[in-house]
């Protein structure tokens, strides 16, 4: 028979929390190196055990969370020429240039044809 052992945060739930953590942390780590999330946003991971006794007060039921909070992937904007093409339909064309001037040639563009 296993022997009870006193709770302390090492000890409780078999040592569950600390591999949660750990888990929790390398995604955290992950996240922050990943370059498309923003490097400066503040990711959190928080612990949550809670306790609910019984009404003899000499039981208490335990469970525990580990909720991690990351940086969502950052936004992509692009811009896209709208034109018609010979038989009227609408068409539009993405811009693959940084110059925001520059008009679409034909090896700069990906062709976005429009619905009926």
């Amino acid at each position: 028979m296993e022997e009870n052992s006193r709770l302390t945060l090492t000890t409780i739930f078999g040592g569950a929390i600390s591999e949660h953590f750990d888990l929790a942390l390398s995604e955290v780590l992950e996240n922050i190196e990943d370059i498309n999330c923003d490097f400066d946003a503040t990711r959190e991971i928080t612990v949550k055990v809670k306790f609910k006794g019984n009404q003899e007060r000499d039981l208490a039921w335990m469970g525990f969370q580990v909720i991690k909070k990351l940086a969502p992937l950052s936004s992509v904007m692009s811009q896209a020429v709208i034109d018609h093409d010979e038989n009227g339909e609408i068409q539009a064309f993405e811009i693959k240039s940084h110059k925001q001037q520059q008009l679409p040639l034909n090896n700069n563009v990906t062709q976005i044809r429009g619905g009926q």
